[in-house]
């Protein structure tokens, strides 16, 4: 059984979710926390938002730890992360 089918809000088909496919992290220069509890109050904001699919898209990067941490709470609140990258490039204009 993949990690698809094992996450509980793909159980009954098809279903409308809210979805945001262009977060960002700590791990994202911009982004600012001040807080101490960063996987926790990141997915409360999520929850607060009605976001259930998400996918972290931070600049040129991707922190594996953090991810890891921030799935295992998105897990416990039935909310599915997905891993991305969001690339800057140049597109040749000067």
């Amino acid at each position: 059984m993949t990690k698809m089918e094992q996450h509980s809000i793909f159980q009954n088909g098809s279903a409308w979710l809210r979805a945001d496919f262009h977060l960002h992290t700590k791990a994202d220069e911009p982004f600012k926390y001040s807080g101490t509890q960063f996987a926790e109050d990141y997915i409360q904001q999520l929850i607060d938002q009605e976001i259930r699919i998400g996918v972290i898209t931070n600049h040129n990067k991707f922190d594996l730890e953090e991810f890891k941490q921030l799935n295992t709470e998105a897990e416990k609140n039935k909310i599915y992360l997905l891993p991305g990258v969001e690339f800057s490039c140049k597109d040749g204009r000067t």
